[in-house]
């Protein structure tokens, strides 16, 4: 089963990386298709100077070239002019190296490298794809967010508004070394939307919709902007104008038909929220689809491609619980569990470290490993995790300590949190005086039937027994 939509789901940085990925493989098509004018194409995939509201400046051949394919000449011509200082050709190098381009292979190493000195002339379209490379942390390039920043900075300097959306996003979050400033961050974002920019268009939209940066909440004008940046292809506005569809507000009135129709259009610009919400309307049988388990499973795994951590668990979940359209598997179960975990969702971790923990689909049997990923869910506040690591603390299981009060305290960390097994582990060590607690049957009493009223079964046993009724027909 799905994980259920969120509430209002969290407003994550769009993976602008996979248009990269998505460009790299549209050059590929187009060259062995014979697509006719590689270089037109590349122009058009890369930013473009619309610093300008009226007109978009195309990027020009340093050279002057202007026919219809890239060769090796060609390539030789802007060696020559790349080697003479010229910026421009310094990041037309890049490109080249970058795509492999004009008989040359892809070196991502040069493609730096010749962005580098191109940034370096104050060419904003070199500062921002070098800023990218930071970003993702790209073969041997290492991941730096500072340092993307800074060249943001220099590009936004420049009015590139691709620069500027993403530069607000560092200040919308307090990323890359900036104090967080939600009214800077819709400083850019409006001049980035002023230009046409569709993300920035989009994130404007969750601006007023939450009433973020100071704004006073206007839900009119979200839906505006999101209507706007969903007309420009974004899938991301699409997911939030399928959220208010389902949910109603901005003057629109709740419509399952039409939430499903905007999830559907995110979902085929390769949004995973919108495949996450359309997948959970396949499986519910909403807004007038009928229910399809399968179709469900698919949409989850293309949002797992997408990166979602949600996703993925989902359809670890999918796997280990097993079904009539997903038989089970619990190889698959960890492959997408452990996937989820190496991006950092607690549950991820949590599943990983059990699957550690039991030697189960296909992990080695590793305690060590198990407390690890435990303690990484525990940090992020995952009360389960909280709780298995009392009971590895109070066993003395792989690299942890016997110690029964540390154990006790994370009970009663994980018991405030309202987990119930919790409350029934913390209640055994009342009944017995343990963790450095004094024996009081009242107390474990009480916590037995608060563990028993939130569902765990076991206490209900500890609660006959100290009500003293285990006598009883």
């Amino acid at each position: 089963m799905p994980l259920p939509p969120l509430e209002r789901r969290p407003i994550v940085r769009p993976i602008y990386i996979l248009a990269l990925i998505a460009a790299a493989i549209l050059v590929a098509t187009y060259l062995v298709t014979g697509g006719g004018d590689v270089e037109t194409l590349i122009a058009s995939l890369m930013p473009q100077d619309n610093s300008n509201d009226q007109t978009t400046k195309q990027p020009q051949r340093a050279d002057g070239y202007t026919g219809p394919n890239l060769t090796p000449k060609d390539v030789e011509k802007f060696q020559s002019a790349a080697d003479k200082g010229d910026g421009y050709a310094q990041f037309r190098l890049g490109v080249i190296y970058e795509y492999g381009l004009g008989g040359y292979p892809k070196d991502t190493a040069a493609a730096a490298r010749y962005y580098r000195l191109a940034a370096d002339q104050g060419q904003w379209k070199a500062q921002y794809n070098l800023a990218l490379f930071y970003e993702s942390g790209r073969d041997g390039i290492p991941k730096d967010e500072v340092a993307a920043v800074k060249l943001l900075q220099l590009a936004a300097a420049q009015k590139d508004s691709y620069a500027q959306r993403d530069l607000a996003w560092y200040y919308r979050y307090g990323r890359g070394g900036l104090d967080k400033s939600e009214s800077e961050a819709f400083r850019l974002y409006k001049l980035a939307a002023d230009k046409g920019d569709a993300g920035a268009r989009q994130a404007l939209g969750d601006f007023y919709w939450n009433g973020l940066g100071g704004l006073a909440k206007d839900e009119t004008e979200a839906v505006r902007l999101y209507r706007l940046a969903a007309n420009q292809g974004d899938g991301e506005a699409e997911e939030e104008l399928g959220w208010i569809y389902d949910n109603g507000g901005g003057g629109i009135e709740k419509d399952e038909r039409q939430a499903v129709l905007h999830y559907k259009a995110g979902a085929e610009r390769g949004n995973a929220g919108a495949e996450e919400a359309l997948a959970w309307k396949y499986y519910q049988g909403q807004g007038g689809l009928d229910k399809d388990e399968a179709e469900a499973i698919r949409l989850l795994k293309s949002a797992a491609d997408h990166g979602s951590s949600r996703a993925k668990v989902s359809v670890a979940r999918a796997y280990l619980n097993g079904s009539a359209s997903l038989p089970r598997n619990l190889l698959q179960a960890a492959y997408y569990y452990k996937w989820a975990a190496e991006d950092g969702d607690a549950i991820g971790q949590r599943m990983t470290a059990y699957m550690y923990l039991k030697g189960f689909g296909g992990l080695p049997q590793s305690e060590t490993e198990a407390a690890r990923l435990y303690r990484l869910a525990a940090d992020q506040g995952d009360a389960n995790a909280i709780d298995v690591l009392g009971d590895m603390t109070l066993n003395g299981q792989g690299d942890i300590a016997k110690d029964e009060v540390a154990a006790r305290k994370l009970f009663e960390k994980a018991a405030a949190a309202g987990f119930a097994k919790a409350s029934y582990d913390l209640g055994l060590m009342y009944d017995y005086g343990q963790g450095g607690l004094s024996q009081d049957h009242a107390r474990a009493l009480s916590l037995f039937k608060d563990a028993a009223a939130h569902g765990y079964d076991p206490a209900q046993d500890a609660v006959r027994r100290l009500d003293g009724l285990d006598d009883k027909p």
